[in-house]
């Protein structure tokens, strides 16, 4: 390889500027050649140093901002030194945590719930109930009451651990041995859980090959997590939600203490929840997480003295979106934030394991907390033993609660809420299936708890609200709109630094100009990209072909060879970026749910951003460079968006257990023709844009209880913009070409299902004639790109 040169301002000219007619300016070799060429072209700019500063430029960014986030949040408690100054802090954190979370039902005293059985046990019943918690969708719960009950009975909501659900026999054991002092018992499912489950494998039996059956609820938790998102709800949004109308049916009871509510979190996934209702809610007297707010069972013990500055407040990103809250660590409501503001009502800090609590800072945090309301009496812990890696008997493990952990929470209630003569002893346990509450086809017709027809619903009013809200063809203010609404949905679009490029090294290959350059567009991001050009140049033109694809120029120039032939011969520029993500750039190997590329999108959606709009401010860095070096000659780009993945057929099998990524259905790749509607959206010089492979609609993610479209492209909220089918529309009348446009499970949308989508189902209209579906010839495409 030559070393690195830099290309002097005019010589950049004439390489971008290239001649457009038609014959080709290419006249030594066939378009057959040329791809040949290009196929085995070794796309790598990448060497030496930079692989390194690749290798790291994703995280570091995230790092960084979560760095950032925990300094602010501590600066702001440091502040805070007067009971009034933390309740003001607070119930801002709050008011942001909530609006976070989705939009709720309308406040209602009133609550619909069923007795759907009941079964006598020794000192207490258990009622198999069902409640509805939003309109026509109902929540799965035990209900265990004293067979003595008094005046005034506290009431206790345990929100189980993702392991298992209501029936297990550590929730039994806590049922029974709570309603036999007196309290009344509410054990529910959570949402995807036991019998609210979305999936079809309720035990080994459900599928033909040896699989984690009493791990599908967790692992599908991702799937619910990301379809509630597209509606810009959330899964801990929907669990708080249940929780609350929980505490509405305990308050209805007869004979309940009403300052005696408690609320419990299991130590695996409960904890969160139990949380955030525990903060939101003020009826809520006594709150009891796991696991929640300060060291987790994964944090190294003990904690280092420095910990009051070292120690990740914020945490970060997996594919569990009710353990790394969307905007948490941009607004500010981090889990200490959450656990404090429990205060000056009483909380039990739990831990699972051992526990260091001379240098926890946030339980330091939490006794400040407490002081500053005089409520010092109104804060306890309870804790285990040992560690989540040891599997010895001095490790304190368990599925909810366990007996270790329950002796201080006996304690601390007899002395706040006089829950006395608890005997923490075994209970007889019933078989899970006595528990089942939906065992009849009437029950279960009755008390719907599948989710994706109501969602597929209210996606479409949302689609249709923005249809309205934006009529077609935009034109003027609406389409100023649009853009400003879409800006603001997706966040920065642009870098705040001018992109330059680092270095910048050509060769030829026959007729083919190439050059490997890096592009700096961000403090912590590169883009590689390669410019390909007709060596032979007859006549200046402004005619730039910018292709993207999440499998890279690489992928590129294997599978599009022929393409960029064909384009070069026609005298363009060509550009193959790879931008963050993608190609030389990629975030580990897989895609799927537990993959590191999911770890830091959802840690970007902590700190308020998206990944797909660090790769679209990447394109329009790239953009800008083509445009600015192309000077004084205005630039047409056309924007080829590309997936490397063919799609699958109509007869493929969805119904897998969620074991192992690996053993999935090719999922979509629909990046591409994302970030080229996007694009041509702010850049009125896109004329063309050309998508192959591309997502139809993100609506079609929610007909099935699996999904398969990346985390990356997950928008939240994005049906209120109108799906990608108002995107298309607002375009105008620059040229598109669809070909083999696919839904979330990678099938592929064509005919008059595709023109159904694009035009929303409006049968009075066509789809207009700007907009060409199926397979697109190219010379169609250049000519529409020489008359715009």
């Amino acid at each position: 390889m030559k070393a690195f040169l830099q290309i002097s301002r005019i010589f950049l000219l004439v390489l971008i500027c290239m001649g457009f007619s038609g014959a080709s300016v290419l006249l030594s070799q066939s378009t057959k050649e040329i791809a040949k060429t290009l196929s085995v072209l070794d796309p790598v700019v990448a060497k030496d140093k930079f692989q390194e500063v690749f290798k790291n430029q994703d995280w570091e960014e995230v790092r960084n901002q979560i760095v950032g986030a925990n300094a602010k949040s501590s600066t702001e408690w440091k502040n805070i030194t007067t009971k009034d100054g933390w309740e003001k802090y607070s119930n801002l954190k709050l008011a942001q945590l909530k609006s976070s979370l989705g939009k709720f039902p309308e406040e209602t005293t009133q609550l619909n719930y069923k007795v759907l059985k009941s079964i006598p046990s020794a000192g207490y019943t258990i009622e198999c109930i069902a409640y509805e918690s939003r309109p026509g969708f109902w929540v799965t719960a035990n209900l265990y009451r004293s067979s003595n009950p008094t005046t005034k009975e506290p009431g206790i909501i345990i929100c189980p651990a993702h392991h298992t659900p209501k029936e297990n026999k550590e929730l039994q054991e806590m049922g029974g041995i709570w309603a036999r002092a007196g309290c009344m018992v509410l054990v529910l499912d959570n949402l995807g859980h036991g019998e609210r489950r979305q999936h079809p494998f309720d035990g080994p039996n459900s599928y033909p090959k040896s699989f984690r059956s009493s791990r599908q609820d967790y692992y599908f938790r991702y799937d619910l997590g990301v379809q509630l998102q597209l509606l810009e709800e959330s899964l801990m949004g929907w669990m708080y939600w249940d929780i609350r109308r929980g505490v509405d049916l305990l308050l209805a009871q007869k004979g309940i203490a009403k300052d005696k509510i408690i609320l419990l979190g299991a130590v695996a996934g409960g904890g969160d929840p139990a949380a955030v209702a525990g903060a939101l809610d003020k009826r809520i007297a006594v709150v009891v997480p796991f696991n929640f707010g300060g060291p987790q069972p994964e944090t190294k013990y003990p904690l280092p003295s420095d910990a009051e500055t070292t120690f990740n407040y914020a945490g970060g990103g997996s594919w569990e979106s009710t353990r790394n809250l969307r905007l948490s660590a941009k607004e500010g409501f981090l889990p200490w934030v959450i656990v404090g503001s429990i205060a000056p009502r009483k909380l039990i800090y739990g831990h699972e394991f051992s526990w260091d609590q001379e240098n926890d800072p946030v339980w330091k945090r939490l006794k400040k907390i407490h002081q500053l309301h005089g409520t010092t009496d109104s804060l306890g812990f309870t804790t285990g033993r040992g560690s989540v890696k040891g599997s010895s008997p001095e490790d304190s493990h368990c599925t909810h609660i366990g007996r270790t952990h329950r002796q201080n929470i006996h304690v601390l209630l007899e002395k706040w809420l006089d829950i006395k003569g608890v005997k923490d002893t075994p209970v007889k346990s019933l078989a899970s299936v006595n528990l089942k509450c939906l065992e009849t086809t009437k029950a279960r017709n009755e008390h719907p708890v599948k989710i994706q027809t109501h969602l597929e619903k209210l996606a479409q009013n949302q689609i249709d609200d923005a249809f309205k809200k934006y009529p077609t063809p935009m034109t003027g203010e609406t389409l100023a709109s649009f853009k400003r609404d879409w800006s603001n949905k997706l966040g920065a679009i642009q870098s705040s630094m001018v992109a330059e490029v680092i270095s910048r090294e050509s060769s030829s290959s026959e007729n083919i100009s190439i050059t490997k350059a890096l592009l700096k567009t961000e403090k912590e991001h590169h883009v590689p990209l390669l410019l390909l050009k007709p060596a032979n140049i007859k006549a200046p033109s402004n005619k730039i072909a910018i292709m993207i694809s999440q499998g890279g120029k690489k992928s590129l120039l294997e599978n599009r060879s022929s393409q960029i032939a064909a384009l070069l011969q026609d005298g363009f520029t060509v550009c193959l970026p790879d931008i963050r993500g993608t190609g030389e750039l990629k975030t580990g190997t897989s895609r799927g749910r537990s993959s590191s590329a999911t770890s830091l999108s959802s840690s970007l959606m902590m700190t308020g951003d998206l990944r797909i709009t660090g790769q679209l401010r990447d394109l329009q860095a790239v953009i800008a460079l083509l445009r600015k070096e192309s000077a004084p000659a205005l630039p047409q780009f056309l924007l080829w968006g590309d997936s490397p993945c063919n799609a699958l057929p109509i007869s493929t099998n969805f119904n897998l257990p969620r074991d192992d990524d690996s053993i999935l259905p090719m999922q979509p790749e629909p990046l591409g023709g994302l970030l080229a509607l996007f694009s041509a959206l702010f850049n009125d010089d896109v004329k063309a844009i050309n998508i192959k492979g591309g997502l139809a609609s993100y609506a079609s993610t929610l007909k099935h209880h699996l999904v398969q479209i990346p985390h990356e492209t997950l928008i939240p909220g994005i049906f209120n913009m109108g799906d990608i089918s108002l995107l298309i529309n607002a375009l105008g009348s620059r040229t598109i070409f669809l070909d083999q446009m696919v839904d979330g499970l990678n099938i592929e949308v064509a005919g008059t299902k595709l023109e159904q989508l694009i035009m929303n189902n409006a049968k009075e209209r066509k789809v207009p004639n700007n907009i060409h579906l199926g397979e697109a010839n190219l010379k169609t495409i250049l000519k529409s790109l020489s008359t715009n």
